[in-house]
């Protein structure tokens, strides 16, 4: 019918309202037909729910799961619907065990018992941690599937557990293992310094499809973290990845520019693409604050603290970012970026480097009066010419 079809675009729109307005026609329709109508009423009834909750309307939600159980016999997958509504609303603990239980009944239905999973370890991400979530589903390897190990994988990335990221990865059988199992694993062996084999797989990834911006974004990453930043500028602005770039290549790109060749290149390339079509995300922010004539956006919001961490460990670029906002008087967020830049110039062993940005920071510290952190980055940048003022300053 046209209103199903109505319906289910307005949905990929996120146009709730007119969604629900389609789909509610359609099962009223079915309800007038007698029942006899070519519906799939379970599917319709599990849109509708998920419809009216993101309408915020809840006990019209809960309705329609009523239905879809009455309709589904109360069968597995529409006990999990309800007990993973109620995890997001109230009955939590009812809900839990709900699902827990599914765990241990003998059914040949895998995917209920997969359902279940995530469900769970989703309730426990979001109730307590990713490692909380992880550890919990290291409880029960043995019953995931490739997509469960995938989600295995993207909680220990979040919380930093890189090698067990890759065995994860490497416990999916070969023919479950996919182009996003292996993008996932390649930034695990980024995040244990294995920069060389996660390039060789990145790689022969992108190789598969030059239009994949994931793809590409990963690879250029993993360049540009090996000091290979026109390697990295090649991938990332290559035209088959189209001529607007999503916003992760637009930053990562702007970072790099910025690390290597200065603001001047990387305002350039920041200004090819709109504000309106740039997310609120920390980097937009961040970037705003620091060059008021990059983008004009009131609707952005200021700059936090929290928004630097979005930096990918590009000294240079953190430290251009910091003289910026020193020009532009946020010396909240000037001194935050100058102590990032020096932490990731020692983390990197950059000690020339790191000596340099000591004495920025003892330079700065100073006219605002915060003598200890002064001193500390004067006696560490080994200048004899601060390290003699300091001993003057106090």
């Amino acid at each position: 019918p046209a209103h199903l079809l109505l319906g289910m675009l307005a949905e990929q729109d996120q146009d709730y309202d007119d969604a629900a307005f389609h789909l509610q026609t359609v099962y009223e329709q079915y309800v007038d037909n007698n029942k006899h109508d070519d519906v799939d009423v379970r599917s319709l009834l599990r849109q509708l729910a998920h419809i009216e909750e993101q309408r915020h309307n809840i006990d019209s939600a809960r309705d329609y799961l009523r239905l879809l159980s009455e309709h589904s016999n109360n069968d597995l997958n529409s006990i999990i619907d309800q007990a993973a509504f109620d995890l997001r609303h109230e009955h939590q603990d009812d809900a839990e065990e709900q699902l827990l239980h599914i765990l241990h009944v003998d059914t040949p239905d895998n995917n209920a018992k997969q359902r279940a999973i995530h469900n769970l370890a989703w309730h426990y991400l979001h109730r307590d941690s990713a490692a909380s979530a992880h550890r919990w589903l290291l409880e029960h390897l043995n019953l995931l599937d490739a997509q469960g190990l995938a989600l295995a994988t993207q909680l220990a990335l979040a919380n930093g557990e890189f090698q067990a990221a890759v065995s994860h990865i490497d416990a999916i059988p070969e023919p479950s293992l996919s182009v996003h199992h292996r993008r996932l694993r390649c930034r695990a062996y980024i995040g244990l310094g294995a920069f060389k084999r996660a390039e060789d797989d990145l790689r022969d990834i992108f190789a598969l499809d030059e239009s994949s911006e994931e793809s590409a974004n990963l690879l250029g990453e993993c360049l540009a973290y090996q000091g290979k930043m026109d390697e990295a500028l090649n991938i990332l602005r290559r035209d088959s990845l189209g001529l607007v770039a999503n916003d992760e290549r637009l930053f990562l790109v702007a970072c790099i520019l910025l690390e290597a060749y200065g603001s001047e290149h990387c305002l350039n390339w920041l200004g090819h693409k709109p504000a309106h079509l740039v997310e609120n995300i920390p980097l937009k922010r961040v970037f705003q604050e620091a060059y008021k004539d990059i983008w004009r956006d009131r609707d952005c919001g200021i700059a936090s603290e929290n928004d630097l961490l979005a930096l990918p460990p590009f000294p240079h670029a953190i430290q251009r970012l910091a003289t910026a906002f020193i020009e532009r008087e946020q010396f909240q967020l000037a001194s935050q970026s100058l102590m990032l830049a020096h932490s990731v110039a020692q983390d990197q062993n950059l000690n020339a480097l790191r000596r340099e940005i000591a004495g920025n920071c003892a330079r700065f510290f100073k006219p605002l009066k915060h003598h200890a952190l002064a001193r500390r980055y004067a006696w560490e940048s080994r200048n004899p010419w601060l390290m003699l003022r300091c001993l003057l300053w106090f």
